[in-house]
């Protein structure tokens, strides 16, 4: 998740943290990347991670004309983990268990 470094310093988040990013429609943790390439106020993030997972945030609504999903935006909130190795763990714990779901899955 690439956010400016104004707004993490703010939030008292450092390059590189785990944080907590959550929207009304869910929460996920995600890896600061803290850039100048990011307006204040904004967020950035990626598409292709599986835990962390941005469309888990983002709306599900449908535009009325085409019938895609919302899913480039939405509002957010970021929090900062205080406990780092904590964090780390529950990461590592979520991917594993979504490997192994999906493993299990493929093995059908």
């Amino acid at each position: 998740m690439q956010m400016n470094p104004a707004d993490a310093q703010r939030l008292g988040i450092a390059d590189k943290q785990l944080v907590w990013v959550s929207s009304r429609r869910g929460k996920v943790i995600s890896r600061a990347d803290l850039s100048d390439r990011i307006n204040p106020g904004a967020v950035y993030m990626t598409y292709q991670w599986w835990v962390g997972a941005c469309n888990e945030l983002t709306q599900d609504n449908l535009d009325p004309i085409s019938k895609t999903p919302e899913t480039k935006y939405c509002a957010v909130k970021v929090e900062a983990i205080a406990d780092q190795q904590w964090a780390e763990r529950y990461a590592w714990t979520a991917y594993s268990d979504m490997k192994a779901r999906l493993k299990a899955a493929a093995d059908v």
